[in-house]
């Protein structure tokens, strides 16, 4: 709801809140609210939600409780789900991460297993034959969060984002199929992707060994660094 349409009905256990723009982009612009004395300098306009607080047994779940009590936004456990569909409007791959994010961009990015994520359910279900019975396709892009009461998303896409050619080096292309799909010269669907990699965004998209990444035992600074190829693209 909006900002004013809140402070005309207050709801007392509505904190902590995240107070957005209308309009905004990359999380930009976000304000956490603890009670209704932190909504004096907010826009009517403006969007106010109820923070949604990962499982306790969530890695992250202390670091964004302290956060989160000191007023501060950070993004930390938050699920992506991608379903993409072909040019006949079919069910083509589910890409599933776990998703690290500064200033609204991805950074870290944790490929889920598709066997082992049991929320693709009902839910979904009515989804897909929605997007069936419109003919729509291309791909729609979930933000969620895991929390004690389920999955929630709080944000849905239908476009290409800053971690698709993250994607990519996973084994999950889908500008490729999109394109080879509608060209009709590919398979039906990307069968699979790679969840022994972790991505890791910075100035330019790069994976690294799950294995690698658990056995470092000491603090790693990365200050910058990009490398290019003219004869490879990946999107």
């Amino acid at each position: 709801m909006s900002v004013k349409e809140f402070k005309l009905n207050p709801i007392e256990d509505f904190y902590p809140s995240i107070v957005k723009p209308a309009a905004g982009s990359a999380s930009q612009g976000i304000s956490i609210i603890n009670n209704i004395q932190d909504l004096d300098g907010a826009n009517d306009n403006d969007i106010i939600q109820p923070y949604l607080f990962p499982e306790e047994s969530d890695i992250n779940f202390t670091s964004i409780v302290k956060a989160v009590k000191n007023g501060k936004f950070i993004q930390k456990s938050e699920i992506s789900i991608q379903l993409l569909f072909s040019d006949s409007s079919k069910l083509s791959g589910i890409f599933i991460s776990k998703n690290t994010l500064k200033n609204g961009i991805p950074i870290f990015v944790d490929p889920i297993d598709l066997d082992n994520f049991s929320y693709i359910g009902e839910g979904y279900e009515v989804l897909f034959r929605f997007w069936k019975v419109k003919k729509l396709k291309d791909q729609l892009i979930f933000r969620e969060r895991i929390t004690e009461k389920g999955l929630f998303f709080f944000e849905m896409n239908m476009r290409f984002t800053g971690i698709t050619g993250t994607r990519a080096l996973l084994g999950f292309n889908e500008v490729d199929f999109l394109i080879n799909n509608f060209l009709h010269s590919t398979n039906d669907k990307i069968e699979n992707y790679s969840i022994n990699k972790l991505g890791v965004r910075q100035v330019a998209c790069s994976t690294i060994s799950r294995s690698e990444m658990l056995n470092i035992n000491s603090t790693i600074t990365i200050l910058g660094g990009w490398k290019f190829n003219r004869s490879k693209f990946y999107f």
